[in-house]
């Protein structure tokens, strides 16, 4: 896919997601974060490049399958390969034609590259479709990695495995072709490899399969590849936990989302609205308590106003607990309570039902002039709780709560 195709993709996308405005500097977050997987702290957009070359790895899966469609004969007479080994193997050639960039190995990058040759696997059966020098069939490296020495004497570089023998009186017999004598230890080195050799014994009647060392049951899919190719680029991993936890609960997917804009750290407060220079805000106080700056980590549980939801619902249950002020430990150390099953799921989510409530009274107390009375907003938290178990058709609220009591 061409890159300015890409670009445009990628736009479409920012566009959808954080507005046309986006690209003017007022992103919360930056568009690779996004682009993560869950798993690793992102919302799991996805990059829209590396899903491309997934796509046309699976095409040069595909070709390299065992499968011979009248397709695949074609491909391979006019760009001049038998097996896999041939195109891993290639040069970057220029072509101009989609299978011919399809078959060059040279086109995707170094990373693509290592990730295909780690995942690669030959299960051999009659030998009959794996190269004996370079396809991975002992082992996890190839044959030419392994004794080079010999790789660089040998007349055979390119020949499959049923190429380099036969069969005598029913005992199967390699037949090497060396460029010179082999020296003494040489000849050391190719008794080493045939001990490797016979460790995988020839049969008859079964074929040779190529299987994909991260896909289930050895079966390859775009997707488990993707995932491959973004662990091996990853290079600045998210902190532990923080992309699992935002996900893992009976919140419906709004507080999920606002959760994870909380453990990133990226919230329209006023302090960084201040710091923007944002028209209309004066100061960086915090909009309940009046008294400190408006933090995220403040407003959400370093406030004593809103501190006090948090505390009233530990009392609820019997819960002693001291919360600290940063996000992702505050996460932690309430799904450390002692909770299993039904209560654990109606605790972790009492978490995301008092954030987001914050959040809720914080906005309407700063654009619609609200005069909140907390006796009445801590009775709304379990109404808002009993909403979203029922929502997500977890077991009954009040029979939860009356485990929990």
């Amino acid at each position: 896919m061409p890159k300015a195709v890409v670009g445009r993709i990628i736009q479409l996308q920012r566009h959808f997601l954080l507005g046309k405005k986006g690209d003017n500097g007022g992103n919360l977050i930056a568009w690779d974060t996004i682009q993560k997987p869950r798993n690793q702290g992102g919302l799991g957009a996805g990059d829209i490049s590396l899903k491309n070359v997934a796509l046309l790895f699976k095409w040069w899966w595909r070709l390299a399958d065992d499968q011979k469609p009248l397709w695949k004969d074609v491909i391979k007479s006019n760009h001049e390969f038998k097996h896999l080994g041939d195109f891993q193997e290639r040069k970057k050639q220029s072509r101009t034609s989609i299978w011919g960039q399809i078959t060059d190995f040279g086109t995707f990058n170094k990373e693509i590259q290592e990730i295909a040759n780690i995942g690669i696997r030959v299960k051999v059966g009659n030998w009959a479709c794996t190269s004996f020098w370079l396809d991975k069939w002992i082992g996890d490296t190839s044959l030419r990695i392994l004794f080079p020495r010999l790789f660089g004497l040998s007349k055979q570089k390119d020949d499959l495995i049923m190429d380099m023998g036969e069969w005598e009186r029913g005992v199967w017999r390699w037949e090497f072709k060396w460029r010179r004598k082999l020296f003494a230890w040489e000849e050391d080195l190719l008794m080493e490899l045939l001990l490797a050799v016979n460790q995988s014994p020839l049969r008859l009647n079964t074929s040779d399969v190529r299987a994909w060392s991260g896909g289930k049951f050895g079966l390859f899919s775009v997707s488990n590849f993707a995932l491959q190719v973004n662990k091996q680029l990853e290079i600045a991993s998210s902190p532990p936990h923080q992309g699992i936890l935002a996900w893992r609960n009976a919140a419906p997917p709004r507080a999920q989302l606002h959760m994870w804009f909380i453990l990133h750290g990226k919230l329209n407060t006023k302090v960084r609205l201040y710091r923007f220079g944002v028209k209309g805000i004066d100061d960086d106080r915090c909009v309940l308590c009046k008294e400190e700056p408006e933090s995220i980590e403040h407003l959400f549980f370093g406030c004593k106003i809103s501190s006090s939801l948090w505390y009233s619902c530990c009392e609820r249950w019997n819960i002693s607990m001291c919360l600290p002020n940063q996000p992702k430990a505050c996460l932690l150390s309430w799904l450390g309570a002692p909770f299993r099953d039904h209560e654990k799921r109606i605790w972790t989510t009492m978490f995301y039902v008092i954030s987001w409530s914050i959040w809720d009274i914080h906005n309407k107390v700063a654009f619609q002039n609200f005069n909140p009375i907390w006796e009445i907003e801590k009775k709304r938290l379990f109404c808002r709780l009993e909403s979203w178990m029922k929502g997500r058709g977890q077991v009954p609220w009040r029979q939860e709560i009356r485990l929990l009591r």
